[in-house]
This record gives C-alpha cells, structure tokens and sequence, in this order.
C-alpha cells in the first residue's frame, strides 16, 4: 500500500506555525510530553485547542524564527 503522507513536508508542523505556544512540558521516567495550544482562531468554552507539536492543520503560518 503506497503511503501518501509519506513525503509530507517537516515544516508544515504546529512546532513551526506562528499560532503555536507551547504549553506544558512533563517528564516521567521514561517519556517526556510536550503540547502546546493553537491560537489559530478564537478560544471556545474550553480555551485554545490543545495540539502536539508534530500535529499539522493545513492552515499554518510558518514562523521563520522556530524552523
């Protein structure tokens, strides 16, 4: 089976996008988590949407300062 993500660019990732902050970083013993929020449109009842940083939307803006 062909993988058509398979070439996906690396820096179209919420880790490069303007909207990213991150938000929290944790560290157990053998994983460590980070995940931020995206701030892409206005917050819900729930705040900003919570994403990992290798997540991907197709509405970035790639932040030339985080590539």
């Amino acid at each position: 089976m062909i993988d058509n993500w398979s070439n996906r660019d690396k820096e179209r990732q919420c880790r490069t996008c303007m909207y990213y902050v991150e938000k929290i970083a944790r560290s157990s013993r053998t994983v460590r988590t980070t995940i931020g929020r995206c701030k892409r449109k206005a917050p819900t009842s729930n705040g900003f949407p919570m994403v990992y940083p290798n997540d991907g939307c197709g509405e970035q803006r790639i932040d030339e300062n985080k590539i």
